[in-house]
């Protein structure tokens, strides 16, 4: 009997322990150590848009940037030309008798046709496009949207003796005294000049 209420206290004594061991390993059992903070099944966890980058409103668009970046307009040199190019010449004037080729420079260019040509008694009589710019005792300035050979008619009794070559063009040169342009036909002869090249032509 001694015997016997020894061994049941002895289990009395011993279950707390047992219980504690077991409630122990239920603990660390990684299935039943969830999260509390664990979204449960079925239910949504809201979304923090905290951390999406917005574009930002005050950054302008490339439209605008490439507005921006676009060199503006200065109406005042719009203007400065205006008021450089109010002289327009003349273009009424008859075929002058004495010219001369000079090419760029002088008051052509800018406002005016390109090239310019000195002549007497009016304009250059072969070419087209003209626009006298001065005038002078020396003769007129004319500005011309081609360089060419001009017709001098009153050189052409220097084409005398040249059957079918009549015709007296003085040419375009460069400072080493080659043409600029070409004489209006192939079978045209060249004739002595001080300072340009002069030709004479069929027609």
């Amino acid at each position: 009997m001694r015997a016997r209420s020894w061994l049941c206290l002895s289990l009395v004594a011993s279950f707390p322990f047992a219980f504690a061991s077991g409630l122990a390993a239920c603990s660390s059992d990684p299935d039943a150590t969830q999260d509390a903070s664990a979204t449960p099944p079925g239910t949504t966890q809201p979304t923090d848009d905290s951390s999406t980058t917005k574009p930002d409103s005050s950054e302008p668009d490339a439209g605008q940037r490439d507005a921006d970046a676009a060199p503006q307009k200065d109406a005042s040199t719009d203007a400065r030309t205006d008021a450089l190019c109010t002289d327009a010449g003349s273009t009424t004037f008859g075929p002058g008798d004495t010219c001369a080729p000079f090419g760029e420079g002088s008051s052509c260019g800018g406002c005016f046709p390109t090239y310019g040509y000195v002549c007497t008694n009016g304009g250059p009589p072969n070419v087209t496009g003209c626009v006298q710019v001065s005038n002078s005792a020396f003769g007129g300035t004319y500005c011309c949207p081609t360089l060419a050979c001009v017709r001098v008619t009153s050189e052409d009794p220097k084409c005398a003796g040249r059957p079918g070559k009549t015709k007296m063009y003085s040419c375009p040169v460069d400072g080493a005294q080659n043409l600029r342009a070409q004489p209006p036909q192939a079978a045209c002869e060249e004739v002595a000049g001080p300072t340009y090249r002069y030709f004479c032509c069929p027609s």
